[in-house]
């Protein structure tokens, strides 16, 4: 056997014993880890559980906020909806009884300029609204 023979074959063997012992170590720390991992899943499980259910918490808590913000909102265009159409109402009674005072005004001054002859030539009071 050569040198460079006993080399490449040593370096086989050393791989091939690392590659047994890192299989060994492997296994002894699978056997460590099964006997605690478990518990230490379990307890990791609980955890992420626990995180969970406190996100979920906030989420209703903000959710809740969010339906009041909104249902005070609602109820609020609902009031300035009423309110408008309340104003809208008035106003369009207001122009009604104006154009019905304005109407009676000048049935009035017809009236008057008939009874003192002014209808025939002279002119009325301009009326001012």
């Amino acid at each position: 056997m050569n040198s460079r023979s006993r080399t490449l074959s040593c370096v086989a063997l050393f791989a091939a014993l690392t590659t047994a012992g890192c299989a060994l170590r492997s296994q002894q720390q699978s056997e460590v880890q099964s006997a605690v991992s478990p518990a230490a899943t379990l307890e990791m499980r609980q955890q992420q559980t626990g995180n969970a259910y406190r996100k979920l918490q906030d989420a209703r808590y903000d959710r809740k906020l969010a339906e009041q913000d909104y249902l005070n909102a609602k109820a609020a265009h609902e009031r300035t909806t009423r309110d408008f159409s309340a104003a809208s109402k008035a106003y369009s009674e207001a122009q009604a009884r104006e154009k019905a005072a304005e109407a009676e005004y000048d049935r009035g001054l017809r009236a008057v300029d008939e009874v003192t002859g002014a209808g025939a030539g002279a002119k009325a009071e301009p009326r001012t609204r």
